[in-house]
């Protein structure tokens, strides 16, 4: 196994252009937790356009203002920040949920559940928080 003195540094991708024109638009609403995933290894050959949201509110801003190409899929995680301050999250994400098929009702939506952190109190939070966007 080789051992690097100084391991390549991984930075946030905002927008990753593939000029595809017969490709999917795939629009990705992330939180912090998914800052350095390779969306254009993931998707390959899809537009794919990132946009930060680091709180359920944010998402709606991003859903609101959005005027990039007109997505097939929507990529949605996020609400872990809203989770800490927040017991009305999942509904707040549930509603983020029906404003992005409202907006784009033929587009695929593909929710991710919140990741498991903390101690037992915010353990239980995110149980309750998965158990309702699940259902």
């Amino acid at each position: 196994m080789e051992v690097r003195d100084n391991p390549p540094q991984l930075t946030p991708i905002e927008t990753v252009p593939n000029d595809k024109s017969n490709s999917n638009n795939t629009l990705c609403i992330v939180d912090s937790n998914a800052s350095c995933i390779n969306y254009n290894r993931i998707l390959y050959g899809q537009n794919v356009i990132v946009k930060r949201a680091h709180t359920i509110e944010k998402a709606n801003e991003v859903i609101s203002t959005f005027s990039g190409p007109e997505p097939d899929q929507i990529i949605i995680h996020t609400g872990t920040n809203d989770l800490i301050e927040n017991n009305d999250a999942a509904n707040k994400f549930l509603r983020l949920t029906e404003s992005v098929m409202t907006k784009w009702p033929h587009a695929k939506l593909i929710v991710s559940k919140v990741l498991p952190r903390g101690g037992k109190n915010m353990y239980k939070k995110v149980k309750m928080f998965n158990n309702t966007i699940e259902n």
